[in-house]
């Protein structure tokens, strides 16, 4: 939804307060401030303030939408596309700061969104993510052909580890590495399976006793 100049400036200033002082402690009254719009404004086009942050999140996504297009290249080997779609994540993960507080389990993000979507919806789109990651996992999986319960569980740790991604936008936290090196280097990882090569040497051992 584009609801005109005045929609996206609610946005707008909605975004940045939201990622400044977080969603409690932003008032509809500061939002129409930074807005430059009347407060019964606002009301115009959101029936509440949680309302506002989830438009805010959906647009903070369309804007970097086009980002994962690459992804979806069919000439990309399937390893390949497993690797781009973890550095993709990974790395806009630091240039959305409303998604950036989900991924980094901000409470108060996190309890309006439990409030204010359908449970059947949320569990909807989190089987839908979990079910994307999966065949990402098999199409990388080259040679073998893990079970279905280990596919569901290599993707719960994907997607539990991008969902604690938010501390990457603090430069502290990758040591003096770039984002995008940071992110390089953790989707070759987990891509080329340094935890998997393990199990697999500790397997050959078990069975050569």
């Amino acid at each position: 939804m584009d609801g005109g100049p005045k929609w996206r400036r609610i946005i707008a200033a909605a975004t940045e307060l939201f990622t400044v002082h977080g969603f409690r402690k932003t008032s509809v009254n500061e939002i129409a401030q930074r807005a430059h719009v009347a407060k019964g404004t606002i009301y115009l086009y959101f029936r509440t303030k949680a309302g506002i942050l989830l438009h805010a999140l959906v647009e903070e996504k369309k804007a970097y939408f086009m980002r994962f297009a690459p992804i979806f290249d069919p000439q990309l080997e399937p390893a390949e596309r497993l690797r781009l779609y973890l550095r993709t994540i990974l790395t806009l993960a630091t240039e959305m700061p409303l998604v950036s507080k989900v991924l980094s389990g901000d409470r108060e993000v996190l309890h309006v969104l439990e409030d204010e979507l359908d449970p059947d919806l949320r569990e909807q789109m989190l089987e839908m993510h979990h079910s994307f990651v999966g065949e990402l996992i098999v199409g990388a999986a080259v040679g073998r052909q893990p079970s279905e319960a280990d596919v569901r569980d290599r993707a719960t740790v994907i997607l539990g580890l991008l969902h604690s991604s938010g501390f990457l936008a603090d430069e502290r936290m990758r040591f003096g590495l770039s984002i995008d090196r940071f992110a390089e280097i953790l989707a070759d990882m987990i891509v080329d399976g340094v935890a998997e090569t393990r199990a697999l040497e500790t397997a050959a051992v078990g069975e050569a006793r």
